[in-house]
Protein backbone atom coordinates (compact mmCIF):
# COMPACT_ATOMS: atom_id res chain seq x y z
CA UNK A 1 0.00 0.00 0.00
CA UNK A 2 1.77 3.02 -1.27
CA UNK A 3 2.07 6.84 0.69
CA UNK A 4 0.03 8.23 -1.85
CA UNK A 5 -2.73 6.18 -1.76
CA UNK A 6 -2.84 7.05 2.14
CA UNK A 7 -2.93 10.17 1.60
CA UNK A 8 -5.02 10.74 -1.20
CA UNK A 9 -7.96 8.56 0.34
CA UNK A 10 -7.43 9.98 4.05
CA UNK A 11 -8.08 13.98 2.32
CA UNK A 12 -11.11 12.26 1.03
CA UNK A 13 -11.72 10.91 4.19
CA UNK A 14 -11.63 14.14 5.91
CA UNK A 15 -12.70 16.40 2.92
CA UNK A 16 -16.14 15.18 2.02
CA UNK A 17 -17.67 14.33 5.86
CA UNK A 18 -16.26 17.79 6.56
CA UNK A 19 -18.19 19.08 3.96
CA UNK A 20 -21.37 17.17 4.64
CA UNK A 21 -21.19 18.28 8.27
CA UNK A 22 -20.58 21.87 7.54
CA UNK A 23 -23.74 21.22 4.45
CA UNK A 24 -25.87 19.39 7.57
CA UNK A 25 -25.38 22.94 9.91
CA UNK A 26 -25.72 25.39 6.93
CA UNK A 27 -28.82 23.97 5.02
CA UNK A 28 -30.96 23.32 8.61
CA UNK A 29 -30.66 19.77 9.21
CA UNK A 30 -32.58 19.20 6.09
CA UNK A 31 -31.38 16.01 4.82
CA UNK A 32 -33.37 16.13 1.28
CA UNK A 33 -32.86 18.85 -0.03
CA UNK A 34 -30.29 18.78 -2.94
CA UNK A 35 -27.25 19.82 -1.21
CA UNK A 36 -27.68 16.96 1.69
CA UNK A 37 -28.51 14.55 -0.97
CA UNK A 38 -25.78 14.96 -3.40
CA UNK A 39 -23.43 14.95 -0.05
CA UNK A 40 -24.04 12.24 1.53
CA UNK A 41 -23.97 10.36 -1.75
CA UNK A 42 -20.30 11.68 -2.35
CA UNK A 43 -19.86 11.35 1.59
CA UNK A 44 -20.66 7.62 1.31
CA UNK A 45 -18.85 6.54 -1.21
CA UNK A 46 -15.81 8.47 0.00
CA UNK A 47 -16.00 6.08 3.06
CA UNK A 48 -16.67 3.12 0.85
CA UNK A 49 -13.60 3.78 -1.76
CA UNK A 50 -11.01 4.12 1.62
CA UNK A 51 -12.62 0.65 3.01
CA UNK A 52 -12.07 -0.87 -0.56
CA UNK A 53 -8.18 0.03 -0.87
CA UNK A 54 -7.46 -2.24 1.25
CA UNK A 55 -9.18 -5.44 -1.36
CA UNK A 56 -8.73 -3.18 -4.19
CA UNK A 57 -5.62 -0.45 -3.82
CA UNK A 58 -4.94 2.44 -6.37
CA UNK A 59 -3.04 4.62 -6.59
CA UNK A 60 -4.93 8.29 -6.82
CA UNK A 61 -3.79 11.51 -8.09
CA UNK A 62 -4.08 14.85 -7.39
CA UNK A 63 -6.16 15.64 -10.42
CA UNK A 64 -8.92 13.43 -9.06
CA UNK A 65 -9.26 15.06 -5.47
CA UNK A 66 -9.93 18.49 -6.92
CA UNK A 67 -11.88 17.23 -9.72
CA UNK A 68 -14.12 16.21 -7.02
CA UNK A 69 -13.86 18.62 -4.45
CA UNK A 70 -14.69 21.55 -7.54
CA UNK A 71 -17.36 19.53 -8.99
CA UNK A 72 -19.01 19.82 -5.44
CA UNK A 73 -18.38 22.98 -4.58
CA UNK A 74 -19.85 24.38 -7.81
CA UNK A 75 -22.93 22.49 -6.58
CA UNK A 76 -23.15 23.59 -3.07
CA UNK A 77 -22.39 27.49 -3.79
CA UNK A 78 -25.59 27.92 -6.05
CA UNK A 79 -27.72 25.35 -3.74
CA UNK A 80 -26.83 27.88 -0.60
CA UNK A 81 -27.97 31.17 -2.96
CA UNK A 82 -31.51 29.48 -3.38
CA UNK A 83 -31.64 28.06 -0.15
CA UNK A 84 -31.41 31.73 1.26
CA UNK A 85 -33.28 33.06 -1.26
CA UNK A 86 -36.46 30.46 0.02
CA UNK A 87 -35.67 31.35 3.76
CA UNK A 88 -36.60 34.87 3.38
CA UNK A 89 -39.76 34.15 1.72
CA UNK A 90 -40.91 30.53 3.10
CA UNK A 91 -44.60 29.99 4.27
CA UNK A 92 -46.37 27.40 6.01
CA UNK A 93 -49.42 25.93 6.55
CA UNK A 94 -51.52 26.35 9.63
CA UNK A 95 -53.32 22.98 9.99
CA UNK A 96 -52.68 19.63 7.86
CA UNK A 97 -55.59 17.11 7.03
CA UNK A 98 -55.64 13.57 5.64
CA UNK A 99 -56.08 13.61 1.45
CA UNK A 100 -58.70 11.06 0.99
CA UNK A 101 -59.09 9.11 -2.57
CA UNK A 102 -62.20 7.57 -3.47
CA UNK A 103 -61.58 3.82 -3.21
CA UNK A 104 -63.06 3.26 -6.30
CA UNK A 105 -60.22 4.98 -7.80
CA UNK A 106 -57.23 2.82 -6.05
CA UNK A 107 -59.51 -0.41 -6.63
CA UNK A 108 -60.22 0.49 -10.33
CA UNK A 109 -56.33 1.42 -10.27
CA UNK A 110 -55.31 -1.68 -9.05
CA UNK A 111 -57.14 -3.73 -11.53
CA UNK A 112 -55.55 -1.51 -14.17
CA UNK A 113 -52.22 -1.84 -13.24
CA UNK A 114 -52.44 -5.86 -12.81
CA UNK A 115 -53.71 -6.23 -16.92
CA UNK A 116 -50.46 -3.43 -17.54
CA UNK A 117 -47.90 -6.23 -15.54
CA UNK A 118 -49.53 -9.23 -17.40
CA UNK A 119 -49.39 -7.79 -21.26
CA UNK A 120 -45.70 -6.81 -20.24
CA UNK A 121 -45.00 -9.68 -19.29
CA UNK A 122 -46.70 -11.26 -22.81
CA UNK A 123 -45.26 -9.31 -24.55
CA UNK A 124 -41.60 -9.85 -23.60
CA UNK A 125 -42.76 -13.86 -24.01
CA UNK A 126 -43.84 -13.64 -27.24
CA UNK A 127 -40.29 -11.71 -28.18
CA UNK A 128 -38.12 -13.53 -25.79
CA UNK A 129 -38.92 -17.15 -25.81
CA UNK A 130 -37.75 -18.07 -22.27
CA UNK A 131 -38.13 -20.58 -19.93
CA UNK A 132 -40.01 -18.61 -17.14
CA UNK A 133 -41.20 -14.74 -16.33
CA UNK A 134 -37.81 -13.35 -14.65
CA UNK A 135 -35.48 -14.98 -17.77
CA UNK A 136 -37.74 -12.99 -20.38
CA UNK A 137 -37.49 -9.96 -18.74
CA UNK A 138 -33.71 -10.35 -18.49
CA UNK A 139 -33.15 -11.59 -21.78
CA UNK A 140 -35.24 -8.71 -22.68
CA UNK A 141 -33.31 -6.31 -21.21
CA UNK A 142 -30.24 -7.61 -22.15
CA UNK A 143 -31.13 -7.34 -25.83
CA UNK A 144 -31.86 -3.83 -25.26
CA UNK A 145 -28.32 -2.52 -23.29
CA UNK A 146 -26.86 -4.81 -26.80
CA UNK A 147 -28.93 -3.91 -29.42
CA UNK A 148 -30.24 -0.17 -28.47
CA UNK A 149 -32.45 0.06 -31.70
CA UNK A 150 -34.41 -3.02 -30.20
CA UNK A 151 -36.28 -0.69 -28.09
CA UNK A 152 -37.83 1.06 -31.29
CA UNK A 153 -40.17 -2.78 -31.75
CA UNK A 154 -43.37 -1.52 -32.23
CA UNK A 155 -44.97 -3.94 -29.49
CA UNK A 156 -42.20 -2.87 -27.19
CA UNK A 157 -42.59 0.79 -27.31
CA UNK A 158 -46.21 0.42 -26.90
CA UNK A 159 -45.43 -1.42 -23.72
CA UNK A 160 -43.01 1.16 -22.43
CA UNK A 161 -45.63 3.88 -22.68
CA UNK A 162 -48.80 1.96 -20.79
CA UNK A 163 -46.12 1.30 -18.14
CA UNK A 164 -44.77 4.91 -17.86
CA UNK A 165 -48.57 5.51 -17.19
CA UNK A 166 -49.21 4.13 -14.70
CA UNK A 167 -45.69 4.87 -13.24
CA UNK A 168 -46.66 8.58 -12.98
CA UNK A 169 -50.20 7.75 -11.22
CA UNK A 170 -47.52 6.01 -9.01
CA UNK A 171 -45.20 8.51 -8.04
CA UNK A 172 -48.83 10.99 -7.79
CA UNK A 173 -50.34 8.47 -5.55
CA UNK A 174 -46.56 7.99 -3.98
CA UNK A 175 -46.85 11.78 -2.81
CA UNK A 176 -50.24 11.16 -0.86
CA UNK A 177 -48.86 8.51 0.75
CA UNK A 178 -46.24 10.27 2.11
CA UNK A 179 -48.61 13.41 3.13
CA UNK A 180 -50.96 11.48 4.94
CA UNK A 181 -47.89 9.23 6.53
CA UNK A 182 -46.94 12.33 8.46
CA UNK A 183 -49.74 13.50 9.05
CA UNK A 184 -51.27 10.48 11.04
CA UNK A 185 -47.68 9.36 12.10
CA UNK A 186 -47.69 5.70 11.10
CA UNK A 187 -46.59 4.20 7.38
CA UNK A 188 -49.37 1.85 7.06
CA UNK A 189 -52.96 4.18 7.66
CA UNK A 190 -53.57 4.20 3.63
CA UNK A 191 -54.25 -0.17 3.24
CA UNK A 192 -55.47 0.53 -0.39
CA UNK A 193 -52.66 3.03 -1.57
CA UNK A 194 -50.21 0.84 -0.35
CA UNK A 195 -51.48 -2.14 -2.10
CA UNK A 196 -51.12 0.24 -5.11
CA UNK A 197 -47.87 0.92 -4.37
CA UNK A 198 -47.28 -2.37 -3.83
CA UNK A 199 -48.33 -3.34 -7.37
CA UNK A 200 -46.27 0.01 -8.59
CA UNK A 201 -42.74 -2.09 -7.42
CA UNK A 202 -44.24 -5.26 -9.08
CA UNK A 203 -44.29 -2.96 -12.90
CA UNK A 204 -40.76 -1.59 -11.91
CA UNK A 205 -39.47 -4.42 -11.99
CA UNK A 206 -40.55 -5.42 -15.23
CA UNK A 207 -37.97 -2.97 -16.46
CA UNK A 208 -35.46 -6.20 -15.40
CA UNK A 209 -33.91 -3.29 -13.86
CA UNK A 210 -33.54 -2.63 -10.15
CA UNK A 211 -33.17 1.27 -10.52
CA UNK A 212 -36.52 2.08 -11.22
CA UNK A 213 -37.68 0.51 -7.72
CA UNK A 214 -34.84 1.94 -5.82
CA UNK A 215 -35.70 5.48 -7.13
CA UNK A 216 -38.82 4.87 -6.11
CA UNK A 217 -38.52 3.94 -2.53
CA UNK A 218 -36.27 6.76 -2.22
CA UNK A 219 -39.31 8.93 -3.38
CA UNK A 220 -41.51 7.66 -1.20
CA UNK A 221 -38.79 7.77 1.76
CA UNK A 222 -37.92 11.23 0.67
CA UNK A 223 -41.58 12.91 0.33
CA UNK A 224 -42.18 11.34 4.04
CA UNK A 225 -38.81 12.81 5.41
CA UNK A 226 -40.14 16.33 4.00
CA UNK A 227 -43.61 16.21 5.55
CA UNK A 228 -42.53 14.99 8.43
CA UNK A 229 -40.42 17.73 8.58
CA UNK A 230 -42.76 20.43 7.72
CA UNK A 231 -46.07 18.82 9.71
CA UNK A 232 -44.57 17.21 13.17
CA UNK A 233 -41.03 19.85 13.01
CA UNK A 234 -39.30 16.79 12.90
CA UNK A 235 -35.16 17.50 12.68
CA UNK A 236 -32.69 15.04 12.39
CA UNK A 237 -30.27 14.65 15.56
CA UNK A 238 -26.39 13.80 14.84
CA UNK A 239 -25.79 11.17 17.12
CA UNK A 240 -24.44 7.38 17.37
CA UNK A 241 -28.12 6.13 16.79
CA UNK A 242 -28.32 7.97 13.85
CA UNK A 243 -24.95 6.72 12.91
CA UNK A 244 -26.19 3.50 13.32
CA UNK A 245 -29.57 3.85 12.07
CA UNK A 246 -28.47 4.79 8.81
CA UNK A 247 -25.53 1.83 8.80
CA UNK A 248 -28.06 -0.05 9.39
CA UNK A 249 -30.50 0.84 6.58
CA UNK A 250 -27.55 0.61 4.12
CA UNK A 251 -27.02 -3.04 5.20
CA UNK A 252 -30.54 -3.72 4.60
CA UNK A 253 -30.96 -1.74 1.38
CA UNK A 254 -27.65 -3.60 0.08
CA UNK A 255 -29.28 -7.20 1.14
CA UNK A 256 -32.30 -6.82 -0.48
CA UNK A 257 -30.68 -5.10 -3.87
CA UNK A 258 -28.72 -7.79 -4.57
CA UNK A 259 -31.84 -10.47 -3.77
CA UNK A 260 -33.16 -9.16 -6.55
CA UNK A 261 -30.73 -10.42 -8.91
CA UNK A 262 -32.79 -13.74 -8.12
CA UNK A 263 -35.97 -12.06 -8.66
CA UNK A 264 -34.75 -10.89 -12.37
CA UNK A 265 -33.22 -13.55 -13.20
CA UNK A 266 -30.02 -11.79 -13.08
CA UNK A 267 -27.99 -14.31 -10.44
CA UNK A 268 -23.77 -13.56 -10.57
CA UNK A 269 -23.58 -16.89 -11.62
CA UNK A 270 -25.50 -20.35 -12.44
CA UNK A 271 -26.83 -21.84 -9.71
CA UNK A 272 -25.73 -18.70 -6.68
CA UNK A 273 -27.04 -19.15 -3.39
CA UNK A 274 -27.50 -15.78 -1.08
CA UNK A 275 -24.14 -15.52 0.73
CA UNK A 276 -22.66 -12.23 2.30
CA UNK A 277 -19.37 -12.38 0.58
CA UNK A 278 -21.48 -11.15 -2.56
CA UNK A 279 -23.29 -8.65 -0.92
CA UNK A 280 -20.31 -6.80 0.19
CA UNK A 281 -18.76 -7.49 -3.26
CA UNK A 282 -21.51 -5.83 -5.15
CA UNK A 283 -21.48 -2.81 -2.26
CA UNK A 284 -18.19 -2.05 -3.26
CA UNK A 285 -18.58 -2.45 -7.30
CA UNK A 286 -21.23 0.27 -6.84
CA UNK A 287 -20.75 2.30 -3.98
CA UNK A 288 -16.71 2.04 -3.91
CA UNK A 289 -15.64 1.80 -7.29
CA UNK A 290 -16.43 5.26 -8.89
CA UNK A 291 -13.26 6.92 -7.36
CA UNK A 292 -10.83 4.73 -8.53
CA UNK A 293 -12.62 4.25 -12.26
CA UNK A 294 -12.75 7.98 -12.25
CA UNK A 295 -9.06 7.97 -11.32
CA UNK A 296 -7.85 5.79 -14.41
CA UNK A 297 -10.28 7.74 -16.64
CA UNK A 298 -8.55 11.26 -15.69
CA UNK A 299 -4.97 9.49 -16.50
CA UNK A 300 -5.75 7.68 -19.58
CA UNK A 301 -8.23 9.37 -21.82
CA UNK A 302 -6.27 10.52 -24.16
CA UNK A 303 -8.03 14.58 -24.67
CA UNK A 304 -11.39 15.69 -22.83
CA UNK A 305 -14.44 16.78 -24.77
CA UNK A 306 -13.82 15.77 -28.17
CA UNK A 307 -16.45 13.27 -28.69
CA UNK A 308 -17.99 12.97 -32.23
CA UNK A 309 -21.21 13.50 -30.27
CA UNK A 310 -22.14 17.12 -28.33
CA UNK A 311 -23.31 15.88 -24.88
CA UNK A 312 -23.11 11.85 -25.99
CA UNK A 313 -22.80 11.28 -22.16
CA UNK A 314 -24.38 13.71 -20.13
CA UNK A 315 -27.30 14.34 -22.05
CA UNK A 316 -28.02 10.70 -23.13
CA UNK A 317 -32.11 10.84 -22.36
CA UNK A 318 -32.66 13.92 -24.24
CA UNK A 319 -30.54 13.43 -27.38
CA UNK A 320 -32.11 9.53 -27.34
CA UNK A 321 -35.80 11.21 -27.54
CA UNK A 322 -34.67 13.15 -30.10
CA UNK A 323 -33.57 10.82 -32.45
CA UNK A 324 -36.85 9.00 -31.83
CA UNK A 325 -38.90 11.58 -32.66
CA UNK A 326 -36.26 12.69 -35.75
CA UNK A 327 -35.74 15.68 -34.79
CA UNK A 328 -32.09 14.77 -35.18
CA UNK A 329 -30.50 12.56 -37.27
CA UNK A 330 -28.14 10.40 -34.19
CA UNK A 331 -28.00 6.38 -34.34
CA UNK A 332 -29.36 5.31 -30.81
CA UNK A 333 -26.87 4.25 -28.89
CA UNK A 334 -26.11 2.13 -25.54
CA UNK A 335 -25.48 5.19 -22.54
CA UNK A 336 -23.92 2.32 -20.62
CA UNK A 337 -19.69 2.75 -20.14
CA UNK A 338 -16.65 0.30 -20.35
CA UNK A 339 -15.52 -1.41 -17.37
CA UNK A 340 -12.38 -1.73 -16.09
CA UNK A 341 -11.51 -4.86 -14.78
CA UNK A 342 -7.95 -4.58 -14.04
CA UNK A 343 -8.78 -1.54 -11.83
CA UNK A 344 -11.98 -2.56 -9.95
CA UNK A 345 -13.91 -6.24 -11.89
CA UNK A 346 -17.36 -5.89 -12.41
CA UNK A 347 -17.22 -2.09 -12.04
CA UNK A 348 -18.59 0.71 -14.31
CA UNK A 349 -19.43 3.56 -12.53
CA UNK A 350 -17.14 6.86 -12.84
CA UNK A 351 -18.68 9.45 -10.52
CA UNK A 352 -20.90 12.10 -12.68
CA UNK A 353 -17.54 14.27 -13.23
CA UNK A 354 -16.41 11.63 -15.74
CA UNK A 355 -19.38 12.39 -18.56
CA UNK A 356 -18.97 15.95 -17.74
CA UNK A 357 -15.50 15.65 -18.35
CA UNK A 358 -15.61 13.28 -21.08
CA UNK A 359 -18.03 15.57 -22.94
CA UNK A 360 -16.91 19.25 -22.41
CA UNK A 361 -13.52 18.70 -21.07
CA UNK A 362 -12.85 21.13 -17.56
CA UNK A 363 -15.37 23.42 -19.05
CA UNK A 364 -17.91 20.68 -18.65
CA UNK A 365 -16.11 20.41 -14.31
CA UNK A 366 -17.65 24.16 -14.22
CA UNK A 367 -21.08 24.26 -16.29
CA UNK A 368 -22.61 21.06 -15.28
CA UNK A 369 -22.68 20.70 -11.65
CA UNK A 370 -23.89 24.56 -12.03
CA UNK A 371 -27.35 23.79 -14.43
CA UNK A 372 -27.65 20.29 -12.37
CA UNK A 373 -27.53 22.70 -8.94
CA UNK A 374 -29.64 25.46 -10.09
CA UNK A 375 -32.52 22.74 -11.78
CA UNK A 376 -32.61 20.57 -8.47
CA UNK A 377 -32.82 23.29 -5.98
CA UNK A 378 -35.44 25.24 -8.17
CA UNK A 379 -36.97 22.20 -8.40
CA UNK A 380 -37.16 21.66 -4.57
CA UNK A 381 -37.83 25.13 -3.46
CA UNK A 382 -40.89 25.50 -6.27
CA UNK A 383 -42.18 22.49 -4.38
CA UNK A 384 -41.94 23.81 -0.64
CA UNK A 385 -43.12 27.02 -1.02
CA UNK A 386 -46.23 25.52 -3.12
CA UNK A 387 -47.00 22.62 -0.77
CA UNK A 388 -46.76 26.18 1.77
CA UNK A 389 -50.25 27.33 -0.16
CA UNK A 390 -52.07 24.15 -1.67
CA UNK A 391 -52.40 20.73 -0.47
CA UNK A 392 -51.32 19.30 -4.09
CA UNK A 393 -47.77 20.34 -5.15
CA UNK A 394 -46.94 19.10 -8.79
CA UNK A 395 -43.52 20.48 -7.96
CA UNK A 396 -42.74 18.58 -4.97
CA UNK A 397 -44.11 15.27 -6.81
CA UNK A 398 -41.15 16.28 -9.63
CA UNK A 399 -38.99 16.35 -6.95
CA UNK A 400 -39.62 12.63 -5.63
CA UNK A 401 -38.60 11.34 -9.21
CA UNK A 402 -35.66 13.13 -8.46
CA UNK A 403 -34.13 11.89 -5.10
CA UNK A 404 -32.31 8.88 -6.02
CA UNK A 405 -31.10 10.94 -9.48
CA UNK A 406 -29.62 13.79 -6.90
CA UNK A 407 -28.04 11.39 -4.25
CA UNK A 408 -26.89 8.22 -6.76
CA UNK A 409 -24.53 11.20 -8.38
CA UNK A 410 -21.48 9.59 -7.03
CA UNK A 411 -22.43 6.58 -9.59
CA UNK A 412 -23.50 8.16 -12.53
CA UNK A 413 -24.68 11.85 -13.86
CA UNK A 414 -28.04 10.13 -13.73
CA UNK A 415 -29.75 13.80 -13.23
CA UNK A 416 -28.58 14.89 -16.14
CA UNK A 417 -28.19 11.54 -18.06
CA UNK A 418 -31.47 10.18 -17.96
CA UNK A 419 -33.71 12.39 -16.01
CA UNK A 420 -33.53 15.39 -17.90
CA UNK A 421 -36.05 15.28 -21.27
CA UNK A 422 -39.24 16.57 -22.39
CA UNK A 423 -40.94 13.58 -20.52
CA UNK A 424 -40.66 16.16 -17.47
CA UNK A 425 -42.91 18.51 -18.67
CA UNK A 426 -45.33 15.08 -19.33
CA UNK A 427 -44.62 14.42 -15.72
CA UNK A 428 -45.46 17.53 -14.28
CA UNK A 429 -48.46 18.60 -16.84
CA UNK A 430 -50.12 14.98 -15.47
CA UNK A 431 -49.33 15.43 -11.71
CA UNK A 432 -51.12 18.94 -12.21
CA UNK A 433 -54.10 17.80 -14.63
CA UNK A 434 -54.86 14.80 -12.95
CA UNK A 435 -54.95 16.17 -9.75
CA UNK A 436 -57.47 18.95 -10.90
CA UNK A 437 -59.31 16.13 -12.28
CA UNK A 438 -59.71 13.89 -9.21
CA UNK A 439 -60.33 17.10 -7.53
CA UNK A 440 -63.12 18.48 -9.86
CA UNK A 441 -65.16 14.66 -9.84
CA UNK A 442 -64.82 15.24 -5.81
CA UNK A 443 -62.91 11.56 -5.67
CA UNK A 444 -60.11 13.33 -3.73
CA UNK A 445 -60.72 15.65 -1.29
CA UNK A 446 -58.93 16.95 1.96
CA UNK A 447 -60.37 15.64 5.62
CA UNK A 448 -63.16 17.54 7.29
CA UNK A 449 -62.03 20.74 8.65
CA UNK A 450 -59.30 21.47 6.83
CA UNK A 451 -57.92 24.58 6.53
CA UNK A 452 -54.33 23.86 5.64
CA UNK A 453 -54.53 25.35 1.95
CA UNK A 454 -56.76 25.04 -1.28
CA UNK A 455 -56.01 22.04 -3.78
Amino acid sequence: MSVKWGLITIALLVIFPALWWISFKVFDCDLMCPAMLLMSGYTICAVVAFVAGFSHPHDYSLETLCVLVTGTLLFLIPSYAAYRCYASRKTALRQWRILCLHSGVLWATALLMLIAIAVTLQVYAGLAHGRSLAENVATIRFALIDNPDFSTTPVLVAAGQLKKCFVIVSYFFLYIWARNAAVRKTLFGDKLLLMNLSLSVLLLLTDGSRAGVVAFVCAGAGMWFIFDRMVNGTRVQLSGKFLMTGAAVMSLASVGFYSLLSVLGRQAQAGDSFVFTSVWEQFQIYIGAPIPLLDDFLRTALIFGSGDLFGKESFYSLISQLSKLQIIEVPLYSPHLEFRPEVFPGANCYTAYRSYVADFGYFGLLLCPLLFAVLANALYYAGLREVGRRVLSPWLMLYGTVVYQIFIDFERSCFLTYWLNASVLWYLAFFAGFGYLLRRLRWLRVSEADDGGKL
